[in-house]
């Protein structure tokens, strides 16, 4: 399955060490925005 270009685009060709430092940093990149949109929000003001 991963001989074919969809299969390559969808699982990869392999894996890397240096893919748990981009996933990592992904996740941080997120919870930061989440964060940063939810002040900007107002969401974290108590009622």
């Amino acid at each position: 399955m991963r001989a074919t270009v969809i299969g390559a685009l969808i699982l990869g060709k392999g894996f890397l060490a240096v893919d748990l430092v981009r996933y990592a940093a992904g996740i941080g990149a997120a919870y930061g925005l989440d964060r940063f949109a939810s002040i900007l929000g107002g969401e974290s003001k108590k009622r």
